[in-house]
């Protein structure tokens, strides 16, 4: 589901998830994210929320994109994530 999944990061200049909460924390003086998962299920969540909005254009025929998705497996895919991570928190 992830566009990076598989991509040398590193490489790209892309910093790990551990790197990237460091250096949030650095920067807003906090210690720690507590609850990180329930971020990631909201973000995630929100995310399906969205993909249901382009995929209901499509279905009425004023999507911007030629691209946008067409079937709700994406939005069935972020709910699941979602619901992973909510379940881990």
């Amino acid at each position: 589901m992830s566009s990076l999944e598989g991509l040398d990061l590193p490489a790209l200049g892309i910093p790990t998830e551990a790197q990237y909460i460091a250096r949030y924390c650095e920067l807003t003086g906090r210690k720690s994210v507590d609850h990180l998962n329930f971020y990631k299920a909201y973000t995630v969540w929100r995310l399906a929320a969205i993909y249901q909005g382009i995929i209901k254009r499509v279905q009425d025929g004023t999507a911007a994109s030629a691209d946008a998705p067409r079937t709700t497996d994406i939005v069935e895919q972020f709910a699941e994530r979602a619901w992973q991570y909510a379940m881990q928190d």
